[in-house]
């Protein structure tokens, strides 16, 4: 497919009227660069013909395309060139970049592209061996995006980093969520406003805490549950009493 698309993707660039471009599973990940270097080309062109005709340009932008996948493509750092793009883009709104195992950096240079990119709405990624440390970089971009609205909870990528760095998985990941929440509300809200929704994230994320250590708990009371000692069965008894009350506490 890769020497297919080379000669596809300048017509792509030109093109006007599409506007969705799925391109997942269709890369031979041993090819070199040069493809994605030509599905670059599509991102920016619009961006460089606007600055050089604006008034030309306007009535491109509204017919250029606004959603591209390139998920499970198993792209690695060679996804570097699409992200790059995405700053300087000025159409697209929805990206999955999911499934293509960037690692932290490709986290960097996403947190580098969000830091400018204004008219990106919507971010799919997950799946791209992302740690603690590069959820910390997309949190610190997303606090001066005000307008990125979704990004999917990267479900195997949280698991994985909240394994190895629960705590600082937690936090950083409530900061995003944080973020996203303000950027929803269309007008700016108070301080007040702000706090409850703060309060409302953290409560969240507390009970999704709750009921993973009670997960936790029951597995260890199952394992002592044959475990005849009087001063073993009288701890669990007093671990179903605190399981009891933190569901009741909900």
């Amino acid at each position: 497919f890769d020497a297919d698309l080379i000669t596809l993707l300048p017509a792509l660039s030109k093109n006007k009227s599409l506007k969705h471009l799925w391109l997942g599973k269709n890369f031979n990940v041993k090819s070199r660069n040069y493809t994605l270097k030509f599905m670059a080309l599509p991102m920016s062109d619009i961006t460089t013909a606007y600055r050089n005709a604006p008034d030309r340009t306007d009535e491109v932008w509204q017919k250029s395309l606004q959603s591209f996948s390139v998920a499970d493509s198993r792209l690695k750092t060679r996804c570097s060139i699409l992200i790059n793009a995405l700053g300087s883009n000025t159409c697209l709104t929805k990206v999955d970049l999911s499934g293509n195992n960037m690692e932290d950096l490709g986290a960097k240079m996403l947190s580098k592209a969000l830091q400018i990119n204004s008219t990106l709405r919507s971010i799919s990624w997950d799946k791209n061996g992302t740690t603690a440390q590069g959820f910390q970089d997309i949190a610190r971009a997303l606090e001066n995006n005000y307008t990125l609205k979704f990004m999917a909870l990267p479900m195997s990528d949280i698991t994985t980093a909240y394994r190895n760095a629960p705590d600082r998985t937690d936090e950083v990941w409530q900061k995003i969520q944080w973020c996203l929440l303000r950027n929803n509300h269309s007008s700016k809200i108070s301080q007040d406003q702000a706090f409850r929704l703060h309060q409302g994230i953290v409560t969240h994320s507390a009970e999704q805490m709750m009921s993973r250590l009670c997960v936790r708990v029951q597995e260890e009371l199952r394992v002592l549950r044959t475990c005849s000692a009087d001063s073993v069965q009288e701890e669990v008894l007093y671990a179903r009493k605190l399981m009891k009350e933190a569901k009741n506490s909900r």
